[in-house]
């Protein structure tokens, strides 16, 4: 998969520096994946929630940082849509 949007990543990581491995070890696995649907994607990330088949929420650092992910499966493209606390992310809207 091809991801869009590490500036959002590249700023997260800066204001909290502690999560910057695990949103690394995300990036990377998900560059290395290659998914076909959303079942792809829960075989895989267990605790990743699927709001529809092209929207998806990763629990990442423990759960504390929520990655909200738009996925573009014929064009093997996941957009980072934003990505916040745990607390933060019960008030997003889809």
């Amino acid at each position: 998969m091809t991801v869009v949007g590490l500036a959002k990543l590249q700023a997260y990581k800066q204001a909290h520096g502690t999560a910057r491995s695990s949103l690394d070890a995300w990036v990377r696995e998900i560059a290395a994946a290659e998914w076909d649907s959303s079942s792809d994607i829960v075989s895989r990330f267990v605790a990743a929630r699927c709001i529809s088949n092209e929207r998806v929420l990763f629990p990442i650092f423990s759960g504390e940082i929520v990655v909200d992910v738009k996925v573009r499966y014929g064009s093997q493209v996941v957009l980072v849509v934003r990505l916040g606390s745990s607390a933060e992310s019960q008030s997003w809207r889809f």
